[in-house]
């Protein structure tokens, strides 16, 4: 099958996260009606004021049709990693980068998602905490071509 890729960029400036930790992110701009896409972060940088974590999370509240996490809480989209330290104009500033890839999630008609951070425990980290300085997420959207589902779908309905 045929995609159409759209790369999403998420930060904590044009992106910021309400009180509850949660950012609103659309990933359906122009409301095509593709059934499902497929979700991946491809980069991640977080900055943190503590180097505590050794990893964060990057997760959706949305439920993907063939990720799981033992919460049973959302999907769990990346494990970001503790990277170095910086030195910030005197001040402590960890930086955690993805490492390794992360998952490519299927949702199903999903034209926003809501993303958190989590520690790897599963804590969510608030904004209120000071945790998470500041970060920077790409996202790849994959969808399914316009016309490429619906011949594909035609031979297996049953007339």
């Amino acid at each position: 099958m045929e995609y159409t890729d759209e790369y999403v960029h998420i930060n904590y400036v044009s992106s910021p996260a309400n009180a509850s930790g949660v950012t609103e992110v659309v990933i359906n701009h122009d409301n095509n009606r593709a059934p499902y896409a497929l979700v991946e972060v491809i980069s991640a940088t977080i900055h943190s004021d503590t180097d505590v974590d050794t990893t964060f999370v990057v997760a959706t509240e949305e439920v993907a049709g063939n990720v799981r996490n033992t919460a049973n809480k959302g999907t769990s989209l990346a494990l970001v990693d503790y990277f170095a330290p910086l030195d910030n104009a005197g001040g402590q500033d960890f930086v955690y980068q993805l490492l390794r890839q992360g998952t490519k999630a299927l949702y199903s008609n999903t034209r926003t998602l809501h993303f958190y951070f989590t520690t790897a425990a599963g804590a969510t980290i608030l904004p209120a905490d000071g945790t998470i300085t500041g970060y920077n997420v790409m996202l790849k959207i994959s969808r399914p071509v316009v016309g490429e589902v619906q011949p594909a779908y035609r031979t297996q309905i049953p007339l």
